[in-house]
């Protein structure tokens, strides 16, 4: 059954792709989608995975798997806020261990990211808090959800790019820069006889290109 279903799903998204034209939005967003050569090559009829819709595809189904991972960190993160707000508030009240109720046990162990199985019974909770208490546990530690982090986050989200955005985008750019650091360590003479030569190469291929 659940083959039949991938089946169908891949046949679906090869017949929304053909609809769609080269270099569009709509077709690299589908090509994200697909998960076997085959169903590439029939959304495509056999392109070339260097393509720019191949490259922008592949960054589109990376950022969608970021996207998650973030959305998930974001979701632990912010939870784990909500926890240590929730035992502040109780801590600020100064209570007597024998005066916390319940819900106060609570909210202190699960701070402390005891597992719920093991709080049981309020006197049990009051004992866990009070060894906590007595060895003096440093606090539970965390990277708070930020803006940079949001921002971070909402770019993702993006599915307009260009290919510089692209994991061959990145890359041509970091061999740039490295290929700046080289020239600009080069004794002079040894340089502008390096870019003269490069000069030369980008001359050959254009005249190749023209015939």
């Amino acid at each position: 059954m659940a083959d039949l279903e991938a089946k169908l799903i891949e046949r679906e998204t090869s017949v929304r792709a053909k609809l769609t034209q080269p270099n569009s939005a709509e077709r690299i967003q589908i090509l994200s989608e697909c998960t076997t050569h085959g169903s590439r090559f029939l959304v495509t009829g056999g392109y070339n995975l260097t393509s720019d819709d191949g490259l922008k595809a592949a960054e589109m189904a990376n950022r969608k798997r970021k996207l998650a991972e973030a959305k998930s960190d974001r979701r632990k993160r912010k939870a784990f806020e909500k926890r240590e707000k929730e035992a502040q508030e109780v801590l600020s009240q100064n209570k007597e261990i024998d005066k916390l109720n319940a819900v106060d046990l609570k909210k202190l162990l699960t701070w402390y990211k005891v597992p719920a199985k093991d709080i049981g019974p309020i006197q049990q909770g009051k004992t866990i808090w009070k060894k906590i208490m007595d060895e003096k546990e440093k606090e539970p530690s965390y990277e708070k959800w930020t803006d940079e982090d949001e921002a971070a986050l909402v770019a993702l989200t993006a599915t307009d790019f260009d290919l510089k955005d692209t994991q061959l985008g990145r890359l041509e750019a970091s061999r740039k820069r490295e290929f700046e650091g080289a020239i600009k360590r080069m004794p002079k003479d040894e340089a502008l006889e390096y870019v003269e030569g490069l000069f030369g190469m980008v001359n050959n291929a254009e005249s190749t290109a023209e015939v």
